[in-house]
C-alpha cells in the first residue's frame, strides 16, 4: 500500500513540466559521459545510439517540451553529423520526418485542449443561468421568512387584547402553516438545484459558481433556524403575554391602592396612610412604634410624606411587621407546647417505671416455683445431672445390667424434676404478655431473648440427657447381643448334630430340652437352667452356666422361656439347589412318586435329615421349598458325589437403608430406584437414601438396616403370584441376631 501511495505520488510529481526536463537533462549527460568514456567499441555506432535516444525521447516529447527536445536534436545531429558515416542521410531525414510528426502533434494537442477548455466555459456559463434561474426561488424562502416575523409580530399583539385558549390555538396553527409554506419552498428550491446540478464540486464550472452557491444555502440555513424560532416563540407566547398582563394589572391595582388611601389634595402618605392600609388590606393593625417604624423606613430622604415610587417598600415593611408579631405567638405557643410536653414525659416515664417493675416481677416468675421467689432449677442440677452422663459414656464402668439400671435410676431422679420444672418455666414463659409499650419493646425483647436462651439451653441439655440414657440402654443391650451372637455358631451346631444323630425334627428336639422336667406344667417352654443343663450335660458343651444363660435371654428376648417358635427359627437351615433334582415324598428313592423338579437357585429349607437312603447309600434331606412350600426328601447329591444342593443360599446384603419390622412391610409397588424415602419414627425427620421401603403406620420398626449390613432370611412370606425375589421375608442380623421383615428388593445374594 505505502509503495503503491509513493508511486503514484511519482506519477502525479512526472506531470510536472520541470521534471521531464530534468530527466532528460540527466539522461543527456549519463549518455555523454558513457558515449565520451567508454573503451573500444565504433564511434559511429555510439552515435547512432545516442540519436536514437534523442528520437525516443522527441517522440514522446509534450507541447512543453518539444522546443527545448528540438534544439537539443539539432545540436546532436550537428555534433554526430561527421561521425555517421553512409547513414548521415538516412538519419538525417529519419530526423526530420520525427521533427516534423512531433510538430504537427504538437499542434493537435494544442488544439483539443483550446477546445475542451471551450466547452468547460460552455458548462459554466450553463451553470451560471441556472444559479440566476435558482436564486428567485432561495428569496422566496426568505420573503416567506419575512411575513411569518410580522405574523408572529401581530399574533403577540392580538394576545394582548383576547388570552383565550381558541384565540392561541388559531394562532399558533397559522404560525405552523407558514413554517409548512416555508419548508415546500426549501424543498423547492432544493429540488430544481439538485435538477440543474447545482452542487458543490471541484471541476471547473462549479469552481466557478461556488461562492454564489455558498451564499444562498447560507441564506435557507439561516431561514430554517429563524422559522424554528418563530414556532418556538409563538407557543410560548401566550405564557409571556399573561405575565405581562399580569404585571399591568397588578401595577394598575398598586396604583388603586395607592390613591384609595393617600392624603386628599397631596397624592402620597402620611403615618394614617400607612396604618389605615395594614387594617384594611392586611387585617393587621400596627402599633404606634410600629407605624412610625415603617413610615421612617419608607420615607425617602427630604421627602415629608411617601410618594407613589415607596408603595412597594411600605407593602413590604408591613408585612414584615405583620410575619414578626405572628412569629412571636408562635414562639410562645411553641414554649406552652413544649411545657405540657415535658410534664407528660414525666408523667409517662413514671408510669413506664411502674410498668417496667411489673414485666420485671413477672419475668423472675418464669423459674419460681408457687410462693418461692428463687429457681427452682439451677446451674448445680444441671451440672450434677452432667457428671453422671459421664459415667454412662463409658459402659465397660459397669459390671451389669442392675449397676446400670440402679446409675440411670439416679440420673432419672435428677432429670424427671427437671423436666417438670423447665415444663412449668416454658409454660410461664409462653403465657407472658407479646405487647408491651414501645419504650419498653427494647428492654422486653432482650430480657426474653435472655430467658428463651436459657430455657432452650436446659431443654437441649435434658433431651441430650434422655439421648444418652437410651443410648446407654441400646449400647449395653448391643454389647449383650454381640456376645452372645457370638457364641450361636457353637451351640446351634451342637443341636443340629444331635437333631442327625438322633433323627429328631426341631419340635421333637424341644420336647428333648424338657425331657428331665419332673412335675409341672409339660406345655410352657424351656427354662434357662433346662436349655443349660442339655447343653453342658447331654451334649457336652464346655460354656459356663452364665454364658450359656446369656445365650439364652438373648434368645428368649423379653420372654422368661424359650418358646417352640423361637427354638425353629433359630435351627433354620436352608440349601441352595445347584443342579436340578426331583422332590420325593419318601426317603427311600427306589419306587418313589415324584412331586417336581427343583431347578439351579431355588431354596430349601430343611426339616430333617440328613439320612441315608438304605439300598442306594445317598445322603438326603427332608425339606420344604422356599417357592411353594411343597414337602419332600431331597438328595444331597447323586451317587457319584456330584452335589445336587449345597447348605446356605439365605445369606444376604442390605443395599439399602430401610426398617426392620416386627410384621410383613406393606406392599411396595415402586421399583428401587422410585421408591420413597424411609418415615419410620419423626416424620419431620431427613430423609433417608433413596430406595428404602416405606412403611405402614400399624408396622413396629424394631430397627434400622444399615447398608451392607449381612441378614440371614428366614422365612418368606408365601401367598400371592409374586416371585420370590418381590415377596417379603423375615431375616435374622448377623450383627447382633435382631429378627423383623423386610423386602426381597431391599436386598441383594451374599
Amino acid at each position: 500500500r505505502s509503495r503503491g501511495r509513493r508511486g503514484r505520488g511519482r506519477d502525479r510529481r512526472d506531470e510536472r513540466p520541470e521534471r521531464p526536463r530534468r530527466r532528460e537533462q540527466s539522461e543527456s549527460r549519463r549518455s555523454k559521459r558513457r558515449d565520451e568514456g567508454g573503451s573500444g567499441g565504433d564511434s559511429e555506432s555510439k552515435a547512432i545510439t545516442a540519436l536514437r535516444r534523442i528520437f525516443k525521447r522527441v517522440d514522446g516529447a509534450t507541447p512543453e517540451t518539444l522546443p527545448e527536445l528540438q534544439q537539443e536534436l539539432l545540436t546532436a545531429l550537428a555534433e554526430y553529423g561527421s561521425k555517421l558515416g553512409d547513414r548521415k542521410d538516412e538519419l538525417l531525414a529519419e530526423a526530420n520526418m520525427l521533427l516534423q510528426s512531433s510538430h504537427n502533434r504538437a499542434q493537435e494537442n494544442a488544439e483539443a485542449e483550446t477546445a475542451r477548455f471551450q466547452e468547460f466555459e460552455v458548462e459554466a456559463n450553463l451553470l451560471k443561468e441556472k444559479m440566476t434561474e435558482w436564486i428567485p426561488l432561495v428569496d422566496i424562502v426568505v420573503e416567506r421568512r419575512d411575513t411569518m416575523k410580522e405574523a408572529v409580530q401581530k399574533f403577540m399583539e392580538d394576545l394582548a387584547t383576547d388570552l383565550s385558549e381558541e384565540a392561541f390555538k388559531a394562532g399558533v396553527k397559522e404560525i405552523e402553516d407558514q413554517k409548512k409554506e416555508i419548508n415546500d419552498a426549501i424543498s423547492n428550491a432544493r429540488e430544481f438545484a439538485a435538477k440543474a446540478g447545482i452542487k458543490e464540486g471541484e471541476d471547473y464550472a462549479r469552481e466557478q459558481i461556488a461562492t454564489e452557491l455558498k451564499k444562498q444555502n447560507k441564506r435557507i440555513a439561516g431561514v430554517r433556524k429563524s422559522a424554528d424560532g418563530l414556532v418556538e416563540d409563538a407557543r410560548n407566547a401566550k405564557e409571556k403575554v399573561a405575565k405581562r398582563l399580569a404585571a399591568q394589572f397588578a401595577e394598575r391595582e398598586e396604583d388603586a391602592l395607592f390613591k384609595k388611601y393617600a392624603v386628599s389634595g397631596k397624592g402620597a402618605w402620611y403615618k394614617d396612610s400607612v396604618f389605615r392600609f395594614g387594617k384594611e388590606e392586611f387585617k393587621f393593625e400596627l402599633t404606634k412604634e410600629a407605624r412610625d417604624r415603617v413610615f421612617e423606613r419608607a420615607l425617602p430622604a427630604g421627602e415629608e410624606l411617601i410618594p407613589r415610587s415607596g408603595f412597594v417598600k411600605v407593602k413590604s415593611l408591613v408585612g414584615i411587621e405583620r410575619q414578626t408579631v405572628k412569629q412571636q405567638k408562635l414562639r410562645e405557643q411553641r414554649l406552652e407546647k413544649e411545657r405540657k410536653q415535658a410534664e407528660e414525659k414525666e408523667a409517662r416515664k413514671i408510669a413506664l417505671e411502674a410498668k417496667k417493675f411489673e414485666l420485671q416481677t413477672q419475668l423472675e416468675r418464669v423459674f419460681a416455683q408457687e410462693g418461692d421467689e428463687n429457681p427452682a432449677l439451677s446451674e448445680k442440677n444441671m451440672t450434677q445431672i452432667d457428671t453422671l452422663l459421664k459415667r454412662l459414656g463409658t459402659i465397660n464402668n459397669f459390671k451389669g445390667m442392675q449397676e446400670l439400671d440402679q446409675h440411670i435410676a439416679e440420673i432419672v431422679a435428677l432429670v424427671e424434676p427437671a423436666e417438670a420444672v423447665i415444663s412449668g418455666a416454658r409454660q410461664r414463659f409462653n403465657d407472658l404478655p407479646t405487647k408491651v409499650d414501645n419504650e419498653l419493646l427494647k428492654f422486653w425483647q432482650q430480657e426474653t431473648k435472655t430467658i428463651k436462651m436459657t430455657l432452650e439451653g436446659w431443654e437441649a441439655r435434658l433431651k441430650t440427657s434422655r439421648s444418652a440414657l437410651s443410648s446407654a440402654r441400646t449400647t449395653f443391650k448391643t454389647r449383650r447381643a454381640l456376645e452372645a451372637e457370638k457364641l450361636r455358631p457353637g451351640i446351634v451346631s451342637r443341636l443340629r448334630e444331635h437333631m442327625k444323630t438322633q433323627k429328631l425334627d426341631v419340635s421333637e428336639l424341644f420336647m428333648n430340652l424338657r425331657i428331665r422336667r419332673v412335675g409341672g406344667n409339660k406345655d410352657t417352654g424351656v427354662s434357662e437352667e433346662e436349655f443349660t443343663s442339655f447343653l453342658r450335660d447331654s451334649l457336652g458343651h464346655e460354656g459356663a452356666p452364665e454364658e450359656l444363660g446369656k445365650f439364652f435371654r438373648h434368645l428368649c428376648g423379653d420372654k422368661d422361656t424359650l418358646e417352640l417358635e423361637t427354638l425353629q427359627i433359630c435351627m433354620k437351615c436352608f440349601y441352595k439347589v445347584v443342579e436340578a433334582t426331583v422332590i420325593h415324598p419318601q426317603l427311600q428313592l427306589k419306587g418313589a412318586a415324584v412331586i417336581r423338579k427343583v431347578y439351579p437357585g431355588e431354596i430349601i429349607e430343611f426339616l430333617l435329615g440328613p439320612q441315608e437312603d438304605p439300598e442306594i447309600k445317598i445322603m438326603r434331606i427332608k425339606g420344604r421349598a422356599v417357592k411353594d412350600g411343597v414337602e419332600g426328601w431331597i438328595s444331597l447329591a447323586n451317587s457319584k458325589g456330584k452335589p445336587f444342593m449345597d447348605e446356605g443360599g439365605n445369606t444376604y446384603r442390605v443395599k439399602a437403608e430401610g426398617p426392620l419390622t416386627e410384621a410383613p412391610p406393606a406392599d411396595v409397588e415402586e421399583t428401587l430406584a422410585e421408591a420413597k424415602p424411609v418415615g419410620v419414627v419423626d416424620p419431620k425427620a431427613e430423609p433417608k437414601p433413596v430406595g428404602a421401603v416405606t412403611v405402614g403406620k400399624d408396622e413396629s420398626v424394631v430397627r434400622p438396616l444399615r447398608k451392607g449390613e449381612m441378614v440371614d432370611a428366614i422365612e418368606w412370606e408365601r401367598g400371592g403370584s409374586k416371585p420370590l425375589e418381590q415377596s417379603k421375608v423375615r431375616v435374622r442380623a448377623k450383627f447382633d441376631g435382631t429378627i423383623g421383615w423386610t423386602h426381597m428388593k431391599m436386598l441383594d445374594a451374599a
